[in-house]
């Protein structure tokens, strides 16, 4: 799994978080991903290798783009832009040359974008009582959860995502605190 970190703001620096990103991004992937020979686009070459990227930016970039591509004008924590139709880590379409990205002897599958407001992590992280990792970390999986099909439209499906969500942080030590 490849994970491609930016920034739009320049008082920030979010390399510290680039590393432990792409771990959680590559753990979650290998476990909630099934891949069968549908989805294998080249089969001299095997399967392609995740890729996605990670904007942070500022409250007004992300109202902006929730704006323009959602349709409500206001600051929201995470957006995220998928590339792919999956459901709960299932690809719903057999993946075709289109789906990859070429790149020298490898070939990338992309995911999707994903953009966070820092701002806006900061204020949810002291409001719920933790550390400012916990939830970048948090919203990044919430965002790349979308990004692999899952969503919370339903209580059961809120659930389920809740759960993982959790599991994966605990095992990075970022648990929820009481």
């Amino acid at each position: 799994m490849t994970l491609q970190v930016e920034s739009r703001l320049f008082r920030h620096d979010v390399s510290r978080w680039e590393s432990s990103l792409s771990l959680l991004f590559r753990r979650t992937f290998e476990e909630q991903v099934r891949w069968d020979d549908a989805c294998r686009a080249d089969p001299d070459n095997g399967y392609p290798v995740p890729s996605a990227s990670l904007l942070f930016c500022g409250d007004h970039h992300i109202r902006t783009l929730n704006r323009r591509y959602r349709g409500q004008d206001a600051v929201t924590d995470i957006l995220s832009f998928p590339l792919l139709d999956m459901d709960e880590g299932q690809f719903l379409l057999p993946l075709g040359r289109a789906d990859l990205d070429q790149r020298g002897d490898h070939c990338l599958l992309p995911l999707g974008d994903l953009v966070l407001s820092l701002p806006r992590a900061m204020v949810q992280a002291r409001r719920h009582g933790h550390s400012l990792d916990r939830e970048v970390h948090f919203l990044a999986l919430h965002g790349m959860l979308h990004l692999l099909g899952f969503d919370h439209d339903t209580e059961e499906r809120e659930a389920r995502m809740r759960a993982i969500q959790e599991r994966l942080l605990a095992d990075m030590g970022l648990e929820r605190l009481p």
